[in-house]
């Protein structure tokens, strides 16, 4: 058995000072008073004792004797008592304690009601309380926040030794009925981390030990936390506490504990459980067994015909080929490997004093026992597939169970010896142990989970958020594109910023790509997604060669009963009214096509507006008059001056 001490387990820096403080008090000065127990552990309170260090609840007269301020702290009046009455007083306040009494103080003085989160009745809650004239409030979970009646500023401060979440979800709620709220987290650091710490040491055992005073605060918050993590957890105080039951097949232990508990008391308890493992595996290593019962075994050798299993006598168990599975296998080795462990039944000792068994069996009986208890709670069961038989499969699940074709999966199976052999998981939809017959649904399973990742995955989306995809299906409409576990809808009008968008022109099956989330709809577990998103929208950077009065090509995208949409840049588009058209009264669907070309000149520009209007006919005269342009620069170059041809003449005279 592997035993494991939390790090941090043990006195906190608080009351180590509190200890060294009264320890070298007594040294001078015995007896040594202590204002209630130093600490909340009677083990180490009974040791003190013995060294001269007495715990007392009354004050009387002190005649110049010496007492301790426990780390825990106290109330302004009390010090001041005990001043009055002689005592010499060292303080052993843990500073952590000193700044939550301090900030009540001048928070109240501030006109803060103060709210403390915490045990009323913990002495150190106690104390915070006087330091704030008696006018603080305590709670001690969300519930009793509630509870609390609207103040206009309120200051909530934490007990030291308390748990983080509880803090905060008191602040949250307080928050809720407005008003300032100044939430101070005077949580100790080194509970923060032991109580970080020993929720995780919990959740890798199987047995945690949480070693304090079971009157200590942070001990017992210690405890809760541990058995949170669903892990069996016991509060102990000293070594004879311990049951050997606890760690009956168990092979991990965790110990922690309090910040009260001094490390001759964690040690002891850490021998102690080592002990009993000892002795645990010494009764194993011996373990009889008798017929009838059932015993877990661990495979050591698979022979042809049999198996040899490990069950903690002297000698091995033998279980026969047919005793190993309820189907038929050839081999031994078909069915287990070395290693394994499962339950076996014991059927006898033979002459030669070999211990027969049955996994079978011992499945059966087990699985027997559970299987209605399966169906009710919807237990999943998990299972191999062994047989292909008319309308489904034979899973084994400890018994035979038959899964029909339709509830093998999510979508149709063509193929069902294809799964031969594949481990299942499925639920239990009918038990009749009469007629020894079980029926599994794996499609429910299946969906359940399904819904289950989606959720997951869709929690952690954000609209706006970038994501990184793989196309699974490409539709008319757009393209689906799995984003680790569920799909999202990629639509047509989202791929480009373009018109009339053909997905199987832009995307393929199997291509990886990055697109933007668009909206999520955790309700109905949609998610909408945009790949143009990631690129500029072209109105918002027009070419220089898009104007008023421009003459441009264009292609017609879309044709109206009223005019035709062109493009004349990628994703920039235009409206040509019909009036501004060739096609005069004749129908534009059969004057023009998509896809056609032309030329078209802009008469407005709306950028901001991402709208412009444009003209066939103007662009045509705009062409016209460039033409007769060009044809009278060149009839200009053809003619001469009436002076010329008079020279010509005179000088033939």
């Amino acid at each position: 058995m592997e035993i494991i001490v939390a790090q941090n387990a043990g006195f906190c820096f608080g009351v180590k000072r509190a200890i060294e403080t009264a320890q070298k008090a007594a040294e001078n000065n015995n007896p040594v008073y202590s204002l209630g127990p130093l600490i909340h552990n009677p083990q180490e309170v009974e040791r003190l004792k013995k060294a001269g260090i007495i715990p007392i609840e009354e004050i009387e007269e002190g005649n110049g004797k010496t007492i301790i301020i426990r780390s825990h702290g106290t109330t302004p009046e009390k010090l001041q008592e005990i001043v009055d009455r002689g005592y010499v007083v060292e303080d052993a306040t843990c500073p952590f304690v000193k700044k939550a009494q301090i900030l009540a103080q001048k928070l109240t003085d501030e006109g803060y009601q103060v709210v403390v989160v915490g045990d009323k009745k913990h002495p150190e809650v106690q104390g915070i309380v006087g330091w704030s004239g008696y006018k603080a409030l305590v709670v001690e979970n969300p519930e009793e926040a509630a509870r609390l009646p609207f103040y206009p500023k309120i200051a909530v401060i934490a007990q030291t030794t308390q748990k983080s979440e509880n803090f905060w979800q008191v602040v949250e709620v307080i928050k809720k009925k407005g008003g300032e709220v100044r939430p101070f987290n005077t949580i100790c650091h080194a509970t923060r981390t032991r109580q970080e710490e020993s929720r995780k040491l919990a959740t890798e055992v199987e047995v945690m030990l949480v070693v304090g005073g079971k009157n200590s605060a942070n001990t017992k918050k210690l405890a809760q936390i541990c058995a949170a993590t669903n892990t069996p957890t016991y509060l102990i105080e000293e070594a004879s506490e311990i049951k050997p039951e606890w760690f009956a097949g168990k092979a991990k232990v965790g110990i922690t504990a309090g910040a009260s508990t001094p490390a001759w008391i964690i040690e002891e308890v850490r021998k102690k459980v080592e002990q009993m493992a000892s002795m645990e595996q010494a009764l194993l290593e011996i373990k009889p067994v008798k017929e009838g019962e059932i015993v877990r075994g661990k495979v050591v050798k698979v022979l042809e015909k049999e198996v040899l299993v490990d069950i903690g006598t002297k000698g091995e168990g033998v279980i026969p080929l047919e005793e190993i599975t309820w189907y038929r296998i050839e081999r031994a080795r078909d069915a287990v490997k070395e290693g394994d462990e499962f339950p076996v039944l014991v059927l006898k000792e033979d002459e030669e004093g070999k211990i027969i068994l049955s996994r079978k069996k011992a499945l059966e009986i087990l699985a027997e026992e559970k299987l209605l208890e399966w169906q009710k709670n919807k237990v999943p069961v998990t299972g191999k597939i062994v047989e292909v038989v008319k309308g489904g499969v034979l899973v084994d699940i400890g018994v035979r169970a038959f899964l029909p074709a339709s509830l093998i999966a999510l979508n149709y199976v063509e193929d069902l010896e294809a799964l031969k052999g594949e481990e299942i998981t499925a639920y239990v939809i009918e038990v009749d142990l009469a007629k020894r017959r079980v029926v599994l649904d794996r499609k429910s399973y299946l969906k359940e989970q399904e819904i289950k990742t989606k959720k997951e995955k869709i929690a952690t989306l954000k609209e706006g958020s970038k994501v990184k995809g793989k196309v699974t299906k490409i539709m008319p409409f757009g393209a689906f594109v799995d984003l680790g576990g569920f799909e999202g809808l990629l639509r047509a009008q989202d791929i480009s910023w373009q018109r009339n968008v053909r997905p199987e022109e832009h995307l393929q099956v199997g291509q990886e790509l990055e697109v933007v989330v668009l909206e999520v709809d955790r309700h109905n577990l949609k998610v909408s997604l945009g790949l143009k998103q990631l690129t500029p929208d072209p109105w918002q950077k027009i070419p220089d060669e898009l104007k008023e009065g421009a003459v441009l090509e264009g292609t017609v995208v879309k044709i109206l009963r009223h005019g035709l949409i062109l493009e004349l840049f990628p994703g920039i588009e235009g409206y040509l009214p019909a009036r501004e058209t060739e096609a005069e009264n004749e129908p534009l669907m059969k004057k023009y096509q998509v896809g056609q070309k032309m030329e078209v000149k802009i008469l407005t520009l709306k950028p901001l507006e991402k709208k412009m209007t444009l003209s066939q006919k103007e662009a045509l005269r705009e062409k016209e008059k460039e033409q007769y342009q060009k044809e009278l620069a060149e009839e200009e170059n053809l003619t001469f001056s009436l002076g010329e041809i008079l020279r010509g003449k005179l000088k033939d005279v």
